[in-house]
């Protein structure tokens, strides 16, 4: 994946946004994708609601998105530690 450190332009319901920093082509491709289809289908569902609001809405939605897979995150390396723990008990116990 090449890295790129200039100005990418990502469209957002035919509006152009410019991103600067380290991301590649295909990560940007991929965030317009997104994006654009989260604040598009809030925009079908509520056509008279201002772009703004539509796109806060959307921030909203993915940060629930994101914490959520967060949590699941950190439940599922509590579950790994564990199963490693009991695993590492019943090595010892079986050395012993």
């Amino acid at each position: 994946m090449i890295v790129q450190e200039e100005k990418i332009t990502i469209r957002i319901l035919d509006k152009e946004y410019p991103l600067e920093g380290t991301i590649s082509e295909e990560q940007a491709r991929q965030l317009e994708e997104y994006v654009d289809e989260k604040i598009r289908l809030l925009q079908e569902a509520s056509p008279m609601v201002p772009f703004s609001r539509l796109a806060i809405l959307a921030c909203l939605n993915i940060a629930q998105e994101v914490f959520e897979l967060n949590n699941a995150y950190k439940q599922s390396l509590k579950e790994y530690e564990n199963r490693i723990d009991s695993i590492i008990s019943t090595i010892d116990e079986s050395l012993n």
